[in-house]
């Protein structure tokens, strides 16, 4: 642990019991003819053709002509047998060739002369092979939905203006949730860690201890909320923004024990501005991360090996006042989205990165949108969400082609996601839906089957709240940290199945 970095706090169980909530907004809209609001609509795979057809035998060839014997004279010529003609092979399956008729028999020599024989039957035609089943269209029956059963706790009271950014999920330890801001009063606004509260053996107090993660007040000071993505063993990795003679965009891996230090880098060369810095991982874990220079111009950097390299999009898409982020798809293509600010300019952009250099994509042209998100699916698809005048919208990069739905609605007809000023997270559980966390008062949970969305509350009471951040382990569990900005207090929610 960093000296000066940890903490240790050790105090009685709050008097605030966890709450537990399993509130479901869910109609009785049927879906007929096709999904509504899919988040995969791909169809299910038709079934393989028949086994090959066998060709027809050939028919036999004819008999041979009787010459009779006499004076000398030559018999006449048997007359050649009729051409077997083999039987069609019935369809097949899978389109493997019939096995053709055998050929007919030649006719037996006249006692005369030889009669002629007759001609080989011809060969059956090989099965056609029957076609494949055409791929099915999802099946949409009535809503279905499978809430998950909400318990909040108070994690730790600090100074006003925290912002949750993410989560570390490591097997051997608890959750931590990764936040900016002071650790207590009179500290320079850092990037820190805290452990949920575990149960202490004697049931009777609760302990939560943290870290700092970013460099420190000695190395410089933390200008803007960081972000954070997590590995697939369920470590963290996490960019931030450090003034320190120059603004400069940094690189952390943690693994989630507050005992180890992190490993912090340099990210990228280029002098950024105190606006958040974006990472994603790609299907290996490289990390990836989105910012903008001290121009205003977008700046994507990546690690593919073991050195950072940058380079400013040429495009001209712009974040400023509206939001960016990036991913590199499971083709290993980068794509940074982008958002102007809100009412400025036409709506959710893409500009996608080729051999030749970086093409610009129109995603959603609606000027009102802002703030997007990205995350690549467990199909390598690219996936964004953002806000709209209404609630949340969504899009789905399948080959070339985006597919928009904007703006969500649940089973029941309504819309959410709370309108451009609204904050969200969101992430994919293991059937690779998609689950979102939003809200600035009180705070929601959302998430899709593939032909529905569904609604429930995590925490009912309207107060002013930053976060949330949101994060799904492997067992399906949702986690969500979000920070009571009335009460300053940090606060965390776990749902389960």
């Amino acid at each position: 642990m960093r000296s000066g970095a940890g903490e240790s706090i050790l105090r009685a169980m709050e008097d605030r019991a966890a709450r537990i909530i399993g509130l479901a907004v869910v109609g009785a809209l049927a879906c007929s003819s096709g999904a509504k609001n899919p988040v995969d609509a791909s169809g299910v795979a038709g079934a393989s053709g028949g086994a090959p057809g066998n060709g027809g035998r050939g028919g036999a060839g004819g008999a041979s002509g009787g010459g009779a014997a006499g004076g000398g004279v030559s018999g006449t010529s048997g007359s050649g047998g009729a051409t077997g003609t083999g039987a069609r092979g019935g369809a097949g399956a899978g389109g493997a060739s019939g096995t053709g008729g055998v050929s007919g028999l030649g006719g037996a020599s006249g006692a005369g002369a030889a009669g002629t024989g007759g001609g080989g039957g011809r060969g059956g035609a090989g099965g056609r092979g029957g076609n494949g089943g055409s791929g099915g269209t999802r099946t949409c029956g009535a809503p279905a939905p499978h809430n998950l059963t909400f318990s909040t706790q108070r994690v730790k009271a600090l100074p006003a203006g925290i912002v949750p950014s993410g989560f570390a999920l490591p097997a051997a330890n608890p959750p931590a949730i990764i936040y900016y801001g002071a650790n207590q009063a009179g500290d320079s606004n850092q990037v820190w860690a805290t452990t949920i509260p575990q149960q202490a053996a004697d049931g009777g107090v609760t302990t939560t201890t943290g870290t700092r993660l970013s460099r420190g007040s000695n190395a410089g000071v933390t200008i803007a909320p960081a972000s954070v993505s997590r590995a697939r063993d369920g470590s963290a990795r996490v960019a931030y923004v450090e003034q320190n003679l120059g603004i400069r965009v940094r690189y952390v891996e943690w693994s989630g024990d507050v005992n180890q230090d992190p490993v912090d880098v340099q990210a990228d060369g280029a002098d950024g501005i105190n606006h958040r810095p974006v990472i994603s991982l790609d299907a290996n874990d490289r990390p990836s991360i989105v910012f903008l220079d001290i121009n205003s111009a977008i700046h994507f950097a990546q690690r593919p090996q073991t050195t950072w390299s940058g380079e400013m999009l040429t495009t001209g898409a712009v974040g400023v006042g509206g939001g960016y982020a990036g991913v590199v798809d499971g083709a290993g293509t980068p794509i940074v989205v982008a958002t102007a600010q809100f009412g400025t300019a036409a709506g959710v952009t893409a500009s996608v990165r080729t051999a030749s250099g970086w093409t610009k994509q129109t995603v959603d042209g609606d000027a009102m949108d802002v703030g997007p998100r990205a995350a690549v699916d467990p199909m390598g698809r690219v996936v964004v969400m953002w806000g709209t005048k209404a609630g949340l919208g969504l899009a789905v990069r399948d080959g070339d082609t985006w597919s928009v739905t904007s703006p969500l609605m649940d089973s029941s007809g309504n819309v959410f996601g709370g309108g451009p000023s609204s904050a969200f997270d969101f992430a994919f559980g293991a059937d690779g839906q998609i689950r979102v966390a939003f809200g600035d008062s009180r705070i929601d949970y959302a998430y899709s089957d593939g032909c529905f969305w569904y609604q429930q509350n995590i925490e009912p009471q309207f107060v002013s709240r930053a976060g949330p951040a949101l994060a799904v382990d492997a067992a399906g569990n949702v986690h969500v940290a979000y920070f009571d900005k009335v009460a300053n207090e940090l606060w965390y929610a776990h749902g389960v199945p």
